[in-house]
């Protein structure tokens, strides 16, 4: 899996479980009782006149609180179970996709790792190229061996050199490849 779209996907399921989250809350108080308190400002008595009922005298303030829960609850009921199990499943897609980007990261610093060792070694066969060059080169001017040997030893320490420039190469997309992994990678700034 490409390590961009594994990180934009650990960014959408974070986003799916904080919203599980909230339709597991919002669920939960659905399933709380219903309270209402209301106030009222009325009069108890009745006005002698049509002119006094309109008034303002001998009105009180009342207020009552009524507490209501249907009895069958199971729609309710229905819905939390549902986003508990949304809830858990979401979390369980947001383990797996960090355990997935967990091991693209440790996969990412063994091949750094081993891509470190094999640069080392093919410093040493560099090395030891070279050495046979001058060798061969040796041997050619006192007449021991003739000019196909210092080719061959040419063609060796190229190789060698060529094989190292391979493996620095590597070794660079390898770094790259770790960074975008672990989300430090800029791309302006990194690349270029």
């Amino acid at each position: 899996m490409r390590i961009d779209k594994l990180t934009s996907k650990l960014q959408t399921a974070l986003a799916a479980v904080n919203d599980a989250e909230r339709a597991v809350g919002a669920a939960r108080n659905q399933l709380l009782p219903q309270v209402d308190i209301n106030t009222t400002f009325t009069r108890r008595e009745t006005a002698p006149t049509l002119r006094g009922s309109f008034g303002v005298n001998n009105f009180q303030f009342a207020s009552f609180l009524s507490v209501s829960m249907p009895v069958d609850r199971t729609p309710q009921q229905t819905a939390l179970r549902t986003a508990a199990m949304t809830l858990s499943r979401q979390r369980r897609e947001l383990t797996r996709l960090e355990r997935s980007l967990a091991r693209e990261a440790r996969q990412a610093v063994r091949q750094q790792n081993r891509l470190r060792q094999a640069l080392g070694i093919a410093d040493a066969q560099v090395s030891f190229a070279e050495q046979e060059v001058e060798l061969a080169a040796f041997r050619y001017q006192r007449g021991l061996s003739n000019n196909l040997d210092v080719v061959n030893a040419e063609a060796n320490l190229l190789a060698g050199r060529a094989g190292r420039v391979g493996l620095l190469a590597q070794l660079a997309v390898a770094q790259l490849q770790l960074r975008a992994t672990l989300g430090t990678l800029d791309p302006r700034r990194d690349v270029l």
